[in-house]
């Protein structure tokens, strides 16, 4: 375990600091994390985030599709999560290409943020495995740009 260091530019930071905040507020309420993704708004002045799970409400309710938690372990329901992370991935780079970043959870109970500072990096992303939920220690890497669905699923 290394304490986190990585350069990010002032809305890289804001991005980085409004994700720990509401991430820590969410543990501590849920002990668990949802996967959102946080993007600037107003120009960059206020962050603003959607949650994965509100896409598959959206998508559930706009085409009249079967949910309950009795389909949560089937092949339906893992189509529909594919199908809403698809969804997901292109609004994240339609609402901000520039600057945002991606929280999820492991199934391990480690959070995983996955930023994308334009400014500091325009190709890649940066992808940090949080060791501890006051998210202060963990371990950094680049990844590619466009996010697998593979790389929210890693323990």
């Amino acid at each position: 375990m290394a304490k986190v260091k990585i350069d990010l530019s002032p809305l890289g930071e804001r991005l980085l600091e409004e994700a720990k905040k509401k991430s820590i507020a969410e543990i501590a309420s849920y002990q668990r994390l949802r996967t959102k993704f946080f993007y600037p708004v107003s120009g960059g002045e206020n962050i603003d985030f959607v949650e994965l799970r509100q896409i598959i409400d959206n998508l559930v309710s706009e085409f009249n599709l079967r949910f309950s938690s009795e389909h949560r372990d089937t092949g339906y329901m893992s189509f529909l999560n594919n199908k809403a992370f698809d969804v997901f991935n292109m609004r994240i780079h339609r609402l901000s290409p520039d600057n945002y970043l991606v929280v999820t959870q492991k199934k391990s109970g480690h959070p995983v943020f996955i930023i994308h500072d334009k400014q500091i990096d325009p190709k890649d992303n940066i992808l940090i495995r949080w060791d501890d939920e006051s998210f202060s220690e963990g371990t950094v890497e680049s990844i590619p740009f466009h996010i697998p669905r593979e790389m929210l699923e890693l323990e």
